[in-house]
């Protein structure tokens, strides 16, 4: 509306941890198949009817809820109790088996997760927020335990001990304790992949559209709330021109 406004937030390198995360994938040997979606209502509703035995999702997380993006682009705020109702429909059919949200502050988030009878889910305590090498280190060496025939508390077990490991990462130790693995007194003895065999990852994820368009930037700072707003233009139907103005090298 007109008394709307646009904030920015921390950018994350969503990039770098799709591509660590296929590779790791890539490197177990298994023959299992993975998609990557839009972090959309529709598309989260789509793929939990169609259904998945694990469902991974990485964003911002707040304590009353975690952000997903609209069909233009904006960040909202989807809260704990819609999580759970939607959660629960896949889980009904037999799909989600484990839930692994890669948010800070996802613990109320994780929460409703397993309220909706998710059995098995990992998740950050609600005080806490995570670095991003750490994270990234800490969900490839849970995915490789949990494909390779680990057990559900055996993966997450040895990616805690693996994390407190790793050289440079400021107190490793307390980061490894930050990652929860829900509900706390449920049986996690359990193997999400007991039938997988040999053979090679299927990436079922659907290709982008082809355009002559630069790659973006992504580590351009700074332009966040403008580039939105530039957006909103664009998908506007009262916009029938946009022009960028300004000094030469401000980044339009």
């Amino acid at each position: 509306g007109p008394n709307s406004y646009v904030h920015s937030v921390h950018p994350l390198d969503l990039i770098t941890e799709q591509r660590a995360l296929a590779k790791t994938l890539t490197e177990s040997g298994m023959k299992l198949r993975f998609k990557r979606d839009y972090a959309t209502i529709e598309r989260l509703s789509t793929n939990v009817i169609l259904g998945c035995r694990v469902l991974h999702y990485t964003g911002h997380g707040i304590p009353s809820g975690l952000g997903f993006e609209t069909d233009s682009g904006h960040m909202h705020l989807v809260r704990t109790e819609t999580l759970r109702a939607l959660i629960e429909t896949g889980v009904k059919n037999g799909g989600v088996e484990l839930v692994f949200v890669a948010a800070c502050h996802s613990e109320p988030a994780g929460m409703a997760f397993v309220k909706a009878k998710v059995k098995h889910v990992i998740a950050v305590r609600v005080r806490e927020r995570v670095q991003d090498e750490g994270a990234r280190h800490f969900q490839n060496q849970f995915y490789l335990g949990l494909v390779r025939g680990r057990t559900v508390k055996d993966a997450f077990d040895f990616a805690q001990k693996s994390l407190q490991s790793i050289p440079g990462l400021l107190h490793a130790k307390d980061e490894a304790k930050k990652y929860l693995l829900l509900p706390e007194t449920a049986d996690h003895n359990v193997r999400i992949f007991p039938d997988l065999s040999r053979g090679e990852v299927e990436d079922h994820t659907k290709a982008l559209s082809r355009t002559n368009l630069p790659t973006s930037v992504p580590q351009f700072m700074g332009r966040n709330p403008q580039v939105q707003n530039i957006v909103q233009k664009f998908l506007s139907k009262k916009s029938r021109l946009v022009t960028l103005v300004g000094e030469r090298n401000v980044g339009k």
